[in-house]
């Protein structure tokens, strides 16, 4: 069996498939068509069946298609409702995709979410219990983990954090606010910044020779790299990126006060060179300055040939919730016995990293011998990997006793 998962970004789309055992075997990649939303799904078919072309597979060889995509995504219908780097209001994109793809079966999740959980799973977030990523690319995207689970809120829009004003009045932003902390600290904030500070920079400066003496060639790392070659005009951009930055930054960590908060994006790359001069400013302007207990904030772990694999992780969640309903109304004892003989057998034969590779596969499978199987091997796995999915595990358990 092998899976496919598509992130869509304002800029790329992303597509990887993997194997039973989470290995990436395939993967393609294009831009993002953002003229309307046709396009963006015409474009990710393609992607899709590129991807799928250099696996050597078709589409009858894998089960359904998982996206993760900017914007307010209603997961009971499929559809995007709005998303402010891309032409989606009200729009069926599930729907869409599957009618490009044969009817194959579509999940989607927010793309922010779905790269928080990728990272709570098996990255930088891994063992806490309150935790936040954060995404610089197109936008400022937010994921947070709030006692082991996401939070989306009561309409799937919660977690929007660049969406916040750092900056009253200030810089439009795509969402229709002013001084939006997208405006200023996403890959396309720090891109206009360095194109206003180039405007006023001698044509001989590391900056323009960098650009190759052409502002369209601006991009995230202009600026840093300036910056590393001398440049005065280069350092007064990061500077000011850096304390936009860290403004929304220590919002967030006063609010949620998460264990670990993980940055990723594009812009991530930079390691130390952006995360130190950050830490020294929520050092100095946190509210918990005097605590025994801080945030922690480092960069993210998964790179980008990884988040299509934790992408279909999150739609395996969405199976494991649609497996408990079913159980609920019709449990099967023949499936409980399956189900405790197969999650001990899983258990004794893979170790820890594989057990969400082994509960993704077997939650597949289960859907076609019934669902109340899968409830029951989810619940038995849960158990079995000390209570990496223990809040799950209780809920299954207060079910299955009513």
């Amino acid at each position: 069996m092998h899976y496919l998962g598509i992130d869509l970004g304002g800029t790329n789309i992303a597509v990887g498939i993997v194997d039973e055992e989470n290995k990436i075997i395939a993967r393609a990649n294009s831009k993002t068509q953002t003229e309307n939303a046709e396009q963006v799904a015409d474009a990710m078919a393609e992607t899709a069946r590129q991807a799928l072309q250099s696996a050597g597979l078709t589409l009858a060889d894998v089960p359904w298609i998982g996206v993760g995509s900017p914007g307010t995504i209603n997961k009971s219908t499929g559809i995007i409702e709005f998303a402010n780097n891309l032409p989606f209001k009200n729009t069926p994109m599930q729907e869409m995709l599957s009618q490009r793809l044969d009817g194959k079966q579509v999940l989607m999740e927010n793309d922010a979410n779905a790269a928080a959980f990728g990272e709570y799973m098996a990255g930088a977030l891994k063992g806490s219990d309150n935790a936040i990523a954060i995404t610089l690319g197109t936008g400022v995207g937010g994921g947070i983990i709030i006692n082991h689970k996401i939070y989306s809120g009561s309409n799937f829009a919660g977690a929007e954090l660049g969406h916040t004003v750092i900056v009253v009045d200030g810089r439009p932003c795509s969402c229709g606010r002013q001084g939006c902390w997208e405006a200023y600290a996403s890959a396309t904030g720090l891109i206009k910044t360095t194109k206003e500070h180039m405007a006023d920079a001698p044509k001989d400066s590391p900056l323009w020779t960098i650009a190759e003496g052409n502002m369209d060639n601006v991009n995230g790392r202009t600026a840093f790299d300036a910056m590393r070659q001398g440049d005065p005009v280069g350092k007064e951009i990061v500077d000011e990126y850096i304390k936009y930055f860290s403004v929304g930054l220590i919002d967030m960590i006063n609010i949620f006060q998460p264990d670990i908060l993980c940055v990723g994006g594009g812009i991530s790359n930079e390691g130390e060179t952006l995360l130190a001069p950050v830490r020294e400013y929520v050092d100095k302007e946190q509210y918990a300055m005097n605590s025994t207990k801080k945030t922690t904030i480092c960069r993210a772990k998964l790179d980008d040939s990884l988040l299509s694999l934790f992408i279909l992780a999150v739609f395996c969640n969405i199976l494991i919730y649609l497996a408990v309903e079913s159980y609920k109304n019709n449990p099967h004892p023949l499936g409980k016995y399956l189900g405790l003989f197969l999650g001990v057998a899983v258990f004794v034969a893979v170790g820890f990293e594989h057990c969400v590779a082994n509960m993704f596969y077997f939650t597949v499978a289960g859907m076609w011998s019934g669902q109340a199987f899968v409830a029951i091997l989810v619940m038995t796995l849960g158990n079995s990997v000390g209570g990496v999915l223990f809040p799950l595990c209780r809920r299954l358990r207060d079910k299955a006793g009513k």
